[in-house]
């Protein structure tokens, strides 16, 4: 494939606009074209515009693949935004690196992968789903209720909660998934299931369209957030805006990002983004990652003056960029990005307040070699309350 170093760069954008993910990954598309848009004012990329070519996979791993080779094939694309659910990234994987292409992926992840030809953005299992299982152990207690869409990221993402709970002196009452169209009435069996049971807190995995009936259910069975809330990596203030901050208030996320985040680039880019896209509209962590992925990759073409990735592959893996949610760097070996976890509780006007924050940016461990919790939760090797007497 020849890559000209005079014409546009090529960047397809692999975003559903419709189907069950489409909430988010629509966020995730409007952050590449605001980066695009922005780099493209500032003079592009060595003077050259960065053209997006956009296609809508609506939510369907079969289609992710089929339009990947489109892009590469048809389209002469090698740099690829895209997929939300890991079924969607493990259906991409295998044809980029079959073509030399790059992936930039911007979703927190169940982990246990490397790629040389994917780039890890979104939070890797101790960059959330260890302090979050510190974080409500010790908080709430060790009785935990799992439920999850049915679909790889939420089973190796349960399997690594259970290890800790385990780990840890703690009880998994359940582990019960719901396909990705399921009804309503699904939900609200489950959420009987858990009022009878009456766990210390949820372990959600549920994506998509599966987020607010969820929470609806919650709230249609009598069950208080406060005292039992819904804990998740995945939720965020995209859901809560389709949802209604009254069924998301007391639950709790871990997430690198939230739009609360008080930093001058989180303010800024914030105001451009509703200045471009709407003022009613939210960002959340798959929005911010996929913003900064793009002017990072901006940046490594300028540095190696070429789009091709086994040039970038060189200056990739080191770079940092001060995203909205601090000073980010991609890991030199696994891919995978520092980030800076922190702990959300939803409130009542659909954001997060931030209970927890770690005070630097945390080295992704994809494999989770270690299962100690983190130092800024003050819960290093403590065990949740009550696991004394069990012992």
């Amino acid at each position: 494939m020849s890559h000209s170093k005079d014409g546009p760069i090529k960047i397809g954008v692999l975003y559903s606009t419709t189907g069950v993910t489409s909430i988010v990954e629509q966020s995730q598309q409007r952050a590449v074209i605001m980066a695009a848009e922005e780099v493209n004012r500032a003079g592009g990329v060595l003077g050259r515009e960065i053209e997006l070519v956009c296609v809508n996979p609506e939510s369907n791993p079969r289609r992710y693949a089929g339009l990947t080779e489109q892009l590469i094939l048809e389209h002469d694309v090698r740099l690829i935004f895209g997929c939300y659910m890991s079924s969607t990234r493990k259906a991409v994987i295998p044809i980029v690196e079959r073509h030399n292409a790059l992936l930039f992926y911007a979703t927190p992840y169940e982990g246990f992968e490397y790629s040389r030809n994917v780039i890890y953005a979104g939070a890797a299992p101790n960059q959330n789903s260890l302090p979050l299982a510190g974080f409500m152990l010790s908080h709430f207690g060790s009785r935990v209720w799992m439920v999850g869409s049915d679909y790889i990221c939420p089973y190796e993402s349960n399997r690594v909660m259970s290890d800790l709970i385990l780990e840890r002196g703690g009880e998994k009452i359940s582990e019960t998934y719901l396909p990705l169209d399921a009804p309503w009435e699904s939900y609200l069996e489950v959420a009987h299931r858990i009022r009878n049971a009456m766990p210390d807190f949820i372990f959600s995995t549920v994506v998509g369209e599966g987020i607010p009936l969820l929470h609806r259910a919650f709230a249609a069975v009598g069950l208080d957030p406060y005292a039992m809330p819904i804990a998740s990596h995945m939720t965020s203030e995209a859901e809560v805006a389709i949802m209604g901050a009254d069924l998301a208030e007391g639950h709790i996320t871990c997430a690198a990002y939230f739009q609360s985040v008080d930093t001058p680039e989180n303010r800024q880019a914030i105001a451009r983004y509703r200045a471009r896209f709407g003022e009613r509209l939210v960002t959340n962590m798959c929005w911010e990652a996929a913003y900064f992925q793009l002017h990072m990759l901006a940046d490594a073409i300028r540095r190696v003056g070429s789009d091709d990735p086994e040039h970038l592959l060189r200056v990739l893996p080191g770079l940092e960029f001060d995203a909205p949610q601090g000073r980010v760097r991609i890991d030199e070996h696994n891919h995978h990005t520092y980030l800076q976890p922190r702990i959300g509780r939803a409130n009542a006007q659909g954001q997060f307040d931030i209970l927890a924050s770690a005070p630097e940016r945390a080295k992704a461990d994809p494999y989770v070699v270690s299962h100690s919790t983190p130092d800024w939760l003050g819960t290093e090797n403590r065990k949740s309350p009550g696991t004394e007497e069990r012992a």
